[in-house]
C-alpha cells in the first residue's frame, strides 16, 4: 500500500489514478547540459555510443561488430565507436575493430560517461530507467534493446514509452541481429532526418526537475497522511 506513486513519464492511462504523480526521474545536471552543447571528435566523424548497463551486454559485442562490417565502406570510414563491454570481451572487440579499421574506444567502463553522451550522435542501449533518463535529459537519438528477463519486463516498457513517442528505434533482443541493424543504422546514416526527429521528441518527453519534483511529493504527501 502506499499513498502516491511517482512516475518517470506521462503514462496517461496511469494519470487517471490521482494517487499517480509524475515527477520525472533525477538524472545528473551533466546530462541535462549537453541539450545546449554538441562536441564531436571530429566533424566528419559519426560517434556511435553502446552501452550495455551496469554489466554489459554480451549480445552487443556478438551482433554490433558483425553489423558494422557488413555496412557500406563510405559509411564506415566515417564512423568513430565507444562500446563498453565485458571484461572479458574486451581484446576480442579490439582485435575485430582494429581489423575493419574502425576508430574506436572499448571499455568495460566509462568514467564520466556523460563526456561520451556529448560525442554521441547515436546510442545503442539496453532501457533500465537511469539509462533511458540520461538518453532524453541530453537528448540523444537511439536505438534500445530491452533486457528480456528485466523485472516485470520494464525495460521494454521503458523502451515503448520512447518508441511510441518516435524517439528511439526499438529492437526486441529476438529480432536483434547482424542484418537487422545494419539495416537501421545504414537507413539512419543515409538520412540524419531521422535522427534529428527522434533527438526532438526524446526532448520533449523529458520531465525536468525531477529532484525537486519528488521532495516537493514527499513533503506534501506527509503533510496529508499526518
Amino acid at each position: 500500500f502506499c499513498n502516491k506513486v511517482a512516475l518517470s513519464f506521462n503514462l496517461k492511462e496511469n494519470l487517471k489514478n490521482p494517487n499517480f504523480v509524475l515527477t520525472g526521474n533525477p538524472v545528473s545536471r551533466d546530462f541535462e547540459n549537453l541539450r545546449y552543447s554538441r562536441s564531436n571528435i571530429d566533424k566528419s566523424k559519426f560517434v556511435l555510443l553502446i552501452i550495455g548497463g551496469s554489466q554489459g551486454a554480451s549480445v552487443f559485442s556478438e551482433v554490433v561488430p558483425n553489423a558494422i562490417k557488413s555496412l557500406p565502406e563510405k559509411i564506415k570510414n566515417k564512423l568513430y565507436i565507444y562500446q563498453q563491454c565485458r571484461k572479458n570481451e574486451e581484446q576480442a572487440l579490439k582485435k575485430i575493430y582494429k581489423k575493419l579499421g574502425i576508430k574506436f574506444t572499448v571499455s568495460n567502463y566509462f568514467h564520466k560517461i556523460y563526456e561520451i553522451f556529448k560525442k554521441a550522435d547515436l546510442i545503442i542501449s539496453r532501457s533500465g530507467g537511469s539509462t533511458i533518463t540520461e538518453i532524453v535529459a541530453s537528448a540523444k537519438p537511439s536505438f534500445l534493446i530491452p533486457l528480456p528477463n528485466s523485472l516485470d519486463n520494464h525495460q521494454r516498457e521503458n523502451a515503448y514509452e520512447l518508441k511510441n513517442n518516435n524517439a528511439c528505434i526499438l529492437f526486441e533482443q529476438k529480432d536483434f541481429s547482424e542484418k537487422s541493424l545494419s539495416e537501421k543504422l545504414n537507413m539512419v546514416l543515409s538520412n540524419k532526418s531521422f535522427l534529428r526527429e527522434m533527438s526532438i521528441n526524446a526532448k520533449s518527453i523529458y520531465k525536468k526537475n525531477a529532484a525537486n519534483n519528488l521532495i516537493e511529493l514527499i513533503l506534501s504527501t506527509s503533510k496529508e497522511v499526518n
